[in-house]
């Protein structure tokens, strides 16, 4: 699986199983709006995903390309 650029990539570029999605997300128009507003958001719930799955190599590409961003965030 490529994990590169995950800034541009979503949980459903990922999984398709609806009920792993649903359990995730709100709705697909809900994390598309609150991405827009919030896009770390993104991030979080690959993190989870990944650890959903055990997917190690998912969960550190997420890791490693927000790293920047969630260090930011756990310092407000």
């Amino acid at each position: 699986m490529d994990y590169s650029n995950l800034k541009n990539k979503t949980i459903y570029d990922f999984c398709n199983d609806e009920s792993v999605i649903n359990d995730l997300v709100v709705s697909k128009e809900d994390f598309f709006r609150d991405l827009e507003e919030y896009p770390l958001l993104n991030a979080h719930v690959l993190i989870e995903y990944a650890e959903m799955t055990h997917n190690d190599e998912l969960l550190q590409a997420v890791k490693s390309q927000y790293k920047a961003e969630l260090e930011a965030e756990n310092n407000e």
